[in-house]
């Protein structure tokens, strides 16, 4: 039977004879130099310990270290395959493991595993994505922490072997796109193994980023959009208030939300310079939704390229969009990107100013200053987010926010 403690040789009868009160120091001091020098088992090499200075305690190990005398309180170095002859059938790992009441070694024993886990998935890897800059892929993995969660996953060869059958399984460019749920059934049996923040969808969106196929970051649905994997178009997309398209009757004051169906080939009404205020923050459209006549859409988060679109259309038909959201990074390429596309989009107290007004009333969140975004219309803004390297969000100005919203319909 396999013990719990060490490699199974202290079914000898003799283990009781070396566990006792006066030996406990020896076995304790070799039970850490195993675990300094990952080895269980301790029958070669030598080691130093510090004996006791009990009298009785030191004889008590004498005849085990081949000595007549040794001094209270001197480095002693100790002849492991001589103590191994002298224990033998039973090792001195094992004693040592008995007599403290743990593995030895654990440490470098994971360690060791964990490598050999990593070199069989780097393998692996390899043999299921030819072609591929297997280096290059598998650094951006380990900076995505994929590589640690892959080790550390009961199923981490699984995931890896089902994420590349997923990638052979994507559209040729130019075919029409796959559903996401479709292709997550044929490949596994489960319609929803690829959902949002399922592990075989992020490894997969992982792989394919690290394969120079898909975005880094930004939401799922975009990401595989990206090769061709439609999401569903009907949750998600932006909630109005006061703005709908045209034909929609809505009473005033109710927020809705218009689903990415509805977005991609909706038609808004002119605006004829009014101004609407985007934010990405459901809290900031519940602080303006009971202002009569306010006008406000949220994206809930980073807009898909479906909620952009809408955005830049509605811009088109006359309306001064004012848009904002939270000072991270983000948020910063979520105002980038709409101000980008929508034609006289203004920001809405998203400068430096106000971003240093926030720092005086926010929790210090640490800003992933790496990923920050250029900011043209106040360079200034970046500036001061990479040198405080904190994050403020929207939730800090919702005062500042409603009064604003108030102000334009009146």
């Amino acid at each position: 039977m396999t013990c719990r403690l060490c490699d199974g040789n202290c079914v000898d009868g003799r283990l009781a004879t070396f566990l006792t009160e006066d030996l406990a120091w020896l076995w304790a001091q070799l039970a850490d130099a195993a675990d300094r020098r990952g080895d269980p088992r301790l029958i070669t090499g030598k080691v130093s310990v510090t004996p006791p200075h009990s009298a009785r305690e030191r004889a008590a190990a004498t005849g085990l270290l081949g000595r007549r005398h040794i001094p209270a309180g001197r480095v002693t170095r100790v002849d492991l395959a001589k103590l191994a002859s002298a224990l033998a059938p039973l090792t001195p790992g094992a004693v040592a493991a008995h007599s403290t009441g743990r593995r030895l070694a654990l440490r470098a024993i994971n360690r060791a595993r964990r490598t050999a886990t990593e070199d069989d998935l780097r393998c692996q890897l390899d043999a299921l994505l030819p072609g591929a800059a297997a280096d290059d892929v598998w650094a951006v993995l380990r900076r995505a922490k994929w590589v640690h969660r892959l080790v550390d996953a009961d199923d981490g060869a699984f995931l890896v072997a089902t994420a590349a059958d997923v990638i052979s399984r994507l559209p040729a460019p130019g075919d029409p796109p796959l559903d996401r749920r479709l292709l997550a059934r044929a490949a596994t049996g489960d319609p929803h193994a690829l959902d949002s923040g399922r592990p075989l969808a992020g490894i997969t969106l992982a792989l394919l980023a690290a394969l120079g196929r898909a975005p880094a970051s930004g939401p799922p649905r975009e990401r595989w959009a990206a090769v061709g994997v439609a999401s569903d178009d009907i949750t998600g997309g932006l909630t109005v208030v006061g703005i709908t398209p045209v034909g929609w009757a809505v009473p005033p004051g109710a927020p809705v939300t218009l689903p990415p169906r509805v977005l991609a080939t909706c038609i808004w009404p002119s605006g004829d310079g009014a101004v609407v205020f985007v934010t990405e923050n459901p809290s900031v459209l519940g602080a303006a939704a009971d202002i009569p006549g306010a006008r406000i859409i949220c994206t809930s988060g980073t807009p898909s390229r479906i909620e952009v679109d809408a955005l830049a259309r509605l811009a088109r038909q006359g309306w001064r969009l004012r848009v904002r959201a939270d000072f991270d990074d983000a948020g910063l390429n979520h105002v980038i990107a709409v101000l980008a596309a929508a034609p006289g989009a203004e920001p809405w107290r998203m400068n430096a100013a106000d971003y240093l007004y926030g720092l005086d009333d926010t929790d210090a969140v640490a800003l992933r200053v790496d990923r920050l975004g250029h900011t043209p219309w106040d360079p200034d803004l970046a500036a001061a987010m990479g040198a405080h390297g904190i994050a403020v969000y929207e939730e800090t100005y919702l005062d500042h926010l409603a009064a604003d919203v108030a102000a334009s319909v009146h």
